[in-house]
């Protein structure tokens, strides 16, 4: 059995007549015009808006919260050159924001410098000693950028001190907001803006706009990335951003952003919201992790090849640490999520050494990895510093904000936040969030929802189709790539790369055979070589070329297997590649357990079958050789826990292939004996045998059928038979009994075909077997 990750939710579609109107207007395939539906785009009007969305999509700026008062002020500091400082933020979306707020002032001729805080000196958000600092160096107007609105006691110095502070910012407002000169916020209480989803980008872009008195198309680019980076969802004006923001990347890359792409190995004509997530993005945001984010916004801006050069060289150097660190740090965390805290509803999880700029990264990774919404620390002394992310099943924002005094700092959104916290308070956190969760009936086994667009089988992987989904992107949040379950009826060709870390296949469905990848799934390889009562693989559809053809695969994002996994390995040679399989192997004869040294090599490992049940858990459970009865293999099977097994049922001397000895060759052996004393047997048993025409394995079944018969005896190795012994039925000799027993398991378990076997295993797996 394989679990899967997530709670499987398939989109219903109720409105067929919406899907006929768009498959004729549209020439779409059934398929996709079911999931423009489902998405809300039910007229053709809607579905021609959400293909082709254009600049005049955009809502007027000016329609937000404290927007012209924002403008006239920097206007008026523009006229009067006043020094305008933009203080932005570490992230992408923070790099962005700064970059498009920098250059529209530069654009309209303002005296501008940024500033962009040091994560691990500044922290994030309002820094009084900064703003002081820049107050000193001259600064007369303060221009927020992705933050500012947490910033409450901070702006309050600024204001007293005879400096305007404009607020632009997304993140989630506290009860009291700053009393800024302005804050101009797409949700703003007072405001009436028609869409709050913006990123800082998004906002910055906004008032880009307004004072250029027109969409600041130049800036859609950053603006895109941005939005993407901080994972904001891609509708209305979003996707109008987005969409229109990656055309540009495409055409005409700005110098850095086309750097970025060579070291990556993208063609810019084929960027797209995904290179954005997983190739600048990360890139880009190393630098705000890793070092300083100031060189980001300056190798967004900049035009001097040489400088962008070097600065590119050193982003992507910073991404690969990034990297190796993060997988460290997941590792650690990991075990104390799966160890001491595995009881825990919310993961708090500390460590030192563990650098701060890359645990966002690990607390993603280890809710995707446990289910459990999850905050990495570090420690340093006596403090703690860290990320949290969750998903839509707990609010961390609302968890949280309401137990400031437990923080020295905190700030963020419903799924992720950042915090400072004394060391001190670490139980007290943990104690708290137990309740939070209890207060919104986060369930302990909880996951988080994947939506499935539909069940499809492997013919629908194909060009047409493939075609027409892309027409839905850019894909993100909010628009997520549709996702296709494919029922398998097996699987071949299953391998791992990357050292094991990923994983391979083909999956056969019910018309034809689909490539598969799934990537950090590698561990379950040998479970998916085997064959399951039922396989399904969730994913999305991917192109691959190659050698100028383009075939359609499966990108997995999830799979679930109902049975244990059984791979079959039942062989009638015992050599080292039998045991090559990673697995656990099992014995039931001592001899043979005893010797296993000698062919399993660790990791692998032997146990002896009794000693299983002292286990928590198993993964692949190999087993080795034959039970002494089914009874045996049942305990086995129904009480030890694993992920699959792969049975070799291997026997030395198979009874099932040995004939059956009869009347005639019981009176064959007993005339012998009769007429032959002191036959030393077991120096003659091959002259005996070929005597009597016995096979030899015939003749030690015989032998030993007499022998409980009490009809001959052995006696210093010779053998005499028994003047006179009882009258018994041979046939009901404990040896006869046990040959037949031994023929009766060995028919089910190695004579039988894989499908055979596994209907057994899986009856012999319940637990309420007789």
């Amino acid at each position: 059995m394989i679990a899967p990750r997530y709670d499987w939710q398939f989109s219903k579609i109720t409105d067929t007549g919406a899907v006929k109107e768009i498959q004729n207007a549209f020439g779409a395939s059934e398929l996709v015009a079911q999931i423009l539906v489902e998405r809300g785009q039910t007229s053709v009007e809607q579905v021609q808006k959400f293909l082709h969305p254009e600049l005049e999509d955009l809502h007027d700026p000016f329609l937000m919260h404290d927007m012209d008062k924002a403008v006239e002020r920097i206007m008026q500091a523009i006229d009067e050159q006043e020094r305008i400082v933009v203080y932005g933020d570490y992230d992408v979306d923070g790099i962005t924001s700064t970059a498009i707020m920098t250059l529209a002032l530069e654009i309209m001729g303002a005296d501008v410098t940024y500033f962009v805080p040091n994560r691990f000196k500044d922290g994030y958000g309002p820094n009084l000693a900064e703003y002081q600092r820049l107050a000193e160096d001259g600064m007369q107007l303060l221009v927020t950028v992705d933050n500012g609105v947490s910033g409450n006691a901070e702006v309050e110095w600024l204001m007293k001190a005879g400096i305007d502070v404009i607020i632009t910012d997304h993140h989630e407002m506290p009860s009291t907001l700053p009393e800024a000169y302005a804050v101009v916020h797409p949700r703003h209480p007072e405001g009436n803006y028609p869409f709050g989803g913006l990123s800082g980008a998004g906002v910055a872009f906004k008032v880009a706009s307004a004072l250029l008195e027109a969409p600041a198309d130049e800036m859609l680019d950053l603006a895109a990335l941005g939005t993407i980076a901080d994972v904001m969802e891609l509708v209305d004006e979003n996707r109008t951003l987005v969409t229109l923001g990656l055309e540009n990347l495409r055409q005409e890359p700005r110098m850095g952003l086309q750097a970025l792409l060579d070291l990556a190995g993208v063609d810019p004509s084929k960027v797209d919201a995904g290179t954005v997530g997983f190739q600048i993005g990360p890139r880009l945001n190393s630098l705000g992790r890793m070092k300083d984010a100031t060189s980001g916004v300056r190798f967004l801006l900049s035009d001097d090849s040489v400088e962008v050069g070097e600065l590119a060289k050193e982003i992507d150097e910073l991404n690969t640490k990034r990297k190796a660190l993060v997988d460290d740090i997941t590792d650690a965390a990991l075990a104390q999520a799966t160890g001491d805290l595995q009881n825990d509803p919310v993961l708090v999880i500390a460590g030192e050494n563990w650098h701060e700029g890359v645990l966002g990264i690990v607390a993603s990774k280890i809710v995707e990895e446990t289910g459990k919404p999850t905050i990495i620390l570090n420690q340093e002394d006596a403090v703690l510093k860290g990320s949290a992310r969750s998903f839509a099943a707990f609010d961390l924002f609302a968890a949280m904000d309401g137990h400031r005094e437990l923080y020295t700092n905190f700030g963020g959104h419903a799924l992720a936040a950042g915090m400072t916290i004394p060391f001190e308070n670490l139980q007290v956190v943990r104690d708290m969030l137990r309740a939070e969760a209890t207060k919104q009936n986060l369930q302990a086994d909880v996951k988080p929802q994947l939506t499935i667009a539909a069940q499809v089988s492997g013919s629908a992987f194909n060009e047409q189709i493939f075609s027409q989904i892309k027409m839905l992107a850019p894909f993100g949040n909010g628009n997520p790539e549709p996702l296709f379950a494919v029922y398998l009826q097996g699987t071949e060709n299953v391998k791992t790369m990357s050292d094991g870390k990923h994983l391979r296949l083909t999956g056969l469905t019910q018309d034809q055979k689909l490539p598969i990848i799934a990537w950090n799934r590698g561990p379950i390889a040998g479970q998916l070589a085997g064959h399951f009562k039922e396989l399904t693989f969730v994913g999305t559809m991917s192109a691959n070329e190659y050698r100028g053809t383009t075939t359609y695969q499966m990108m997995t994002k999830d799979l679930k297997a109902v049975g244990s996994a059984l791979v079959d390995l039942r062989t009638t040679k015992l050599t080292p590649q039998t045991f090559a399989e990673a697995a656990t192997y099992i014995f039931f004869n001592k001899n043979m357990y005893e010797q296993s040294d000698r062919l399993i090599k660790a990791p692998n490992q032997a146990m002896w079958w009794e000693d299983a049940f002292n286990t928590t858990g198993l993964g692949l459970m190999a087993l080795v050789d034959l039970p002494k009865d089914l009874e045996e293999l049942h305990q086995v099977l129904a009480f030890v826990p694993a992920t699959g097994w792969a049975p070799i049922f291997y026997t030395a001397h198979p009874a099932y292939l040995q004939k059956v000895p009869t009347r005639s060759e019981f009176a064959v052996f007993y005339k012998f004996t009769k007429s032959h004393k002191d036959v030393a047997i077991k120096a003659q048993f091959k002259q005996v045998a070929a005597y009597l025409k016995l096979d030899p394995l015939m003749l030690s079944l015989v032998l030993k059928v007499f022998l409980d018969a009490k009809f001959v005896t052995i006696e210093n190795g010779f053998l005499n038979t028994v003047e006179k012994p009882e009258a018994v039925e041979l046939e009901k000799m404990p040896s006869f009994l046990n040959f037949l027993k031994k023929r009766e398991i060995e028919q089910k378990l190695i004579y039988s075909t894989t499908a055979e076997l596994e209907t057994l295993l899986n009856e012999l797996a319940k637990d309420d077997q007789a």
